[in-house]
C-alpha cells in the first residue's frame, strides 16, 4: 500500500478513517423547495457505507452508514478528498499502468 497524505476526513460533525470507507451512495433531492433554493436532482448529500456497515433487511436500508449533508458542499468535498484519497493509495501516476505493461 502506498503513504497517503490524508488518512482521515473530519468535518464539524463527522470524523471518517478513508481506509473503513466500502463505499458511497449519493442521495438527491426528490422534489423541490418551496423558496426555490432546492430543485429537484440536486444533491442532498452522501451515505458513506463503511466497511463493517450491515444492511437491514426489515428497514431496507444501511444500518448505521455515516450521513454527509451537502450543507455548504461538505459532501462534495468529501468525494473529491476520497478521489484524491483513493488516487494515492493506488499509487498516483506511477500506479497506473499500460495494458501492456
Amino acid at each position: 500500500m502506498n503513504k497517503v497524505s490524508e488518512s482521515i476526513w473530519s468535518s464539524k460533525d463527522v470524523v471518517i478513517p478513508m481506509a473503513e470507507v466500502g463505499h458511497i451512495e449519493k442521495i438527491y433531492h426528490k422534489s423541490g423547495s418551496v423558496d426555490g433554493k432546492i430543485k429537484k436532482g440536486d444533491l442532498s448529500g452522501i451515505l458513506v457505507i463503511m466497511k463493517h456497515t450491515a444492511w437491514d433487511m426489515v428497514a431496507d436500508t444501511w444500518n448505521g452508514g455515516v450521513w454527509i449533508s451537502n450543507i455548504d458542499s461538505k459532501a462534495q468535498q468529501f468525494l473529491k478528498d476520497w478521489c484524491f484519497y483513493r488516487y494515492e493509495v493506488e499509487g498516483g501516476k506511477d500506479g497506473f499502468k499500460e495494458p501492456n505493461e
